[in-house]
């Protein structure tokens, strides 16, 4: 009675390991995405979400937690146009109000605020 128990329990834990597994490959493959995007609002400062409806274009500063390397400058190059980079903070100049969605929802990224019309 007892070899039968112990056989059990350890069946069950054979089912289990591939459904925990799963899961844990599933958040890490899809947290950090989830994670931007529900926390996208905050990213935006209130000017720019209320640019947004009223400008197809916006000049935009993107905060970032790190000084921006190689990969950063390239993305950011392809979205628009790149005014500069001072420390952690980078200058896009007339970029789409639905890519500046798109960045809020990137995790990376501290904070977006509206620059001042030129």
């Amino acid at each position: 009675m007892r070899a039968n128990f112990v056989i059990r329990r350890a069946g069950a834990g054979v089912i289990w390991r591939p459904v925990f597994a799963a899961l844990v490959l599933a958040v890490l493959i899809f947290g950090a995405g989830a994670y931007g995007g529900l926390t996208a609002d905050r990213r935006m400062a209130p000017e720019v979400k209320a640019a947004l409806s009223a400008q197809r274009y916006l000049g935009v500063a993107i905060v970032l937690d790190f000084p921006p390397e190689d990969f950063h400058m390239k993305y950011f190059q392809a979205l628009g146009t790149m005014g500069g980079v001072t420390g952690t903070t980078v200058l896009m100049r007339r970029i789409m109000a639905d890519q500046v969605r798109e960045l809020a929802g990137k995790y990376w990224i501290r904070r977006i605020e509206l620059l001042p019309a030129s």
